[in-house]
């Protein structure tokens, strides 16, 4: 009785040499798991990749390996390290939702809007973006560069327009958003 052939052709020819399918098996378990942090790595490299992209893309490699560990597997060894990776993974970047630069990019951002928060996170979110658009602008602060003055100054004269108008006129959707 022959042993069964690994799925790849490369696999198959190097089987026959080998002899190693619990070793190809293994590789295969491997690609599985890394498959979703390879098109990650993809996806936030490209030159259109968007900071409000970055919690979403967190939370899919992080279901990704949920799903890979609650599938039975052959190999005890494999679902370690897959169970490691993942608590490693959390850990890295278990505060990223309360950066406020990530959480409103990503609130803000019309695909992923109330998908990727809690109902108590989407508040503070909204609450600290309604501060912002409320804070009046300070230009003195001995500290703050003159190109940063001048930048703030100009990010000044849009406060006196009527609110959710631009500075063309036009009505913006960040007054549809925040009630």
């Amino acid at each position: 009785m022959r042993a069964p052939k690994p799925a790849h052709p490369v696999m198959r020819r190097s089987h026959a040499a080998t002899g190693g399918f619990l070793e190809w098996k293994i590789i295969e378990c491997c690609l599985e798991v890394l498959k979703p942090f390879e098109e990650a790595t993809c996806e936030m490299s490209s030159s259109q990749a968007l900071i409000s992209s970055v919690i979403p893309i967190i939370q899919m490699l992080l279901k990704k390996l949920d799903d890979y560990l609650t599938k039975p597997r052959e190999s005890d060894a494999i679902r370690l390290a897959v169970s490691d990776l993942k608590s490693q993974f959390s850990a890295k970047f278990s505060s990223l939702e309360d950066n406020n630069l990530y959480a409103m990019s990503t609130y803000l951002d019309p695909r992923y809007k109330h998908k990727f928060f809690k109902p108590v996170t989407e508040e503070k979110i909204k609450d600290e973006i309604i501060k912002m658009v409320n804070d009046p602008v300070v230009t003195d602060s001995p500290s703050m560069s003159p190109a940063e003055k001048t930048k703030r100054m100009r990010m000044g004269d849009f406060l006196d327009l009527e609110p959710g108008m631009s500075s063309t006129g036009k009505k913006t959707c960040l007054k549809a958003i925040l009630p």
